[in-house]
C-alpha cells in the first residue's frame, strides 16, 4: 500500500482547505439535517399506484362581457318590434282579404243567371266611351260633360242588362235615408209622368201626321184612280192592323166574359146557399112549449 503524500506547494494546500470547507457548510434555511454530505431525494416511481387518483373536475364559467349584454338587449328589443310590426301587417292583410271576399260575394249576387255578361259588358263600355268622347269634343258645358258619361252608362246597362241593373238599383236603395228615399221616389214619379206625357204627345203627333198623310193619299187615289195605297203597301198593313185590333178586342171580350161568368157563378152559389139555409130553418119542427105543473103549496111548520 502506497502512502499518502502531501503536495509541497502552498497553493495546493489552500485549494484543498477550500474544498473541505465547502463540503462541511450547510445552508441555514434548509430543513435538511446537518451532515458532511447531501443526499438527493429519491426519484418518483414510474409504476402506477393500485388505485387511480380522483380526477379533478374542471368547471368553465361563461361570463359575458358588458358589450355582449348590451348587444343581446338591443337584439331582443329589435326582435320584439319586428314581431309586433309583422303581426300588425298580417292583421291588415287579413282584413283586406275579408273585404275582398265580401265585395266579391256581393258582386256575384248582383249577376242574374238569365243574362250573359260577355258581349253586353263590351257594348256598355263602348257606349260609355263614345259618350265620353262626344261630350269632350262637342259640348263645352262642364256639367254636361260630367253627367253625360254616367247617364250613358246607366242607360246602356239598363238596356243590355236589365235584371242585373235592377239588382244594383235595389241594393243602392237600401243605403238611402228616409228623406233621400222620399226625394228619389218623387223624382222617379215625376220622370215617369214626363215620359208618359212625351210618349202620348209623340203618339198623337204621329197619329195626326199619319191620318193627314193617309187622307191626302186617299184623296189623290180617288182623284186619279191610281192604287197608291196598294203600291205603298198600306192596304196590307191596314188589314194586318185591323186583324190585330180584332184579336185584341176578342181577347179582351173573352176575358171580360170569363170575369162576368165567374162573378155570376159566385153570386149564384151565395144565393143558393142562403136559400138552402132558409129552407132548412123553415123545415125544422117547432118545439111545443113546456107546461108548468101547479105544485101544491108547501106547509110552513
Amino acid at each position: 500500500m502506497r502512502g499518502f503524500r502531501l503536495p509541497r506547494r502552498p497553493q495546493a494546500y489552500a485549494a484543498g482547505a477550500a474544498i473541505l470547507a465547502t463540503a462541511n457548510v450547510v445552508e441555514p434555511t434548509s430543513n435538511k439535517p446537518a451532515s458532511s454530505f447531501y443526499a438527493p431525494p429519491p426519484a418518483a416511481s414510474s409504476k402506477s399506484p393500485l388505485y387511480s387518483p380522483p380526477q379533478t373536475e374542471i368547471i368553465l364559467v361563461d361570463t359575458p362581457s358588458a358589450l355582449e349584454l348590451k348587444i343581446g338587449e338591443y337584439r331582443r328589443l329589435v326582435t320584439g318590434y319586428f314581431n309586433q310590426g309583422h303581426s300588425q301587417v298580417q292583421g291588415v292583410i287579413s282584413k283586406w282579404i275579408a273585404i275582398e271576399q265580401r265585395v266579391e260575394s256581393r258582386v256575384k249576387s248582383f249577376r242574374s243567371p238569365d243574362e250573359t255578361m260577355t258581349p253586353q259588358i263590351l257594348y256598355i263600355a263602348i257606349a260609355t266611351l263614345s259618350s265620353t268622347l262626344l261630350s269632350a269634343n262637342v259640348s263645352r258645358f262642364a256639367p254636361r260633360r260630367f253627367l253625360l258619361p254616367p247617364l250613358a252608362f246607366a242607360t246602356a246597362s239598363y238596356y243590355w242588362l236589365p235584371k242585373t241593373s235592377t239588382n244594383v238599383y235595389e241594393y243602392g236603395r237600401e243605403w238611402e235615408t228616409p228623406r233621400m228615399r222620399e226625394i228619389h221616389d218623387t223624382a222617379v214619379a215625376h220622370t215617369k209622368m214626363s215620359l208618359d206625357m212625351v210618349r202620348d204627345k209623340w203618339r198623337n203627333a204621329t197619329g195626326s201626321v199619319g191620318s193627314t198623310v193617309e187622307s191626302g193619299v186617299g184623296y189623290a187615289q180617288g182623284a186619279t184612280g191610281l192604287k197608291i195605297r196598294e203600291a205603298m203597301g198600306w192596304g196590307k198593313h191596314t188589314a194586318e192592323d185591323a186583324k190585330q185590333k180584332a184579336e185584341v178586342l176578342v181577347a179582351e171580350t173573352k176575358d171580360k166574359a170569363i170575369e162576368v161568368k165567374d162573378k155570376v157563378i159566385a153570386e149564384t152559389k151565395d144565393k143558393a146557399k142562403e136559400v138552402k139555409d132558409k129552407v132548412v130553418e123553415t123545415a125544422k119542427p117547432e118545439k111545443a112549449p113546456v107546461e108548468k105543473k101547479d105544485e101544491p103549496p108547501k106547509r110552513q111548520v
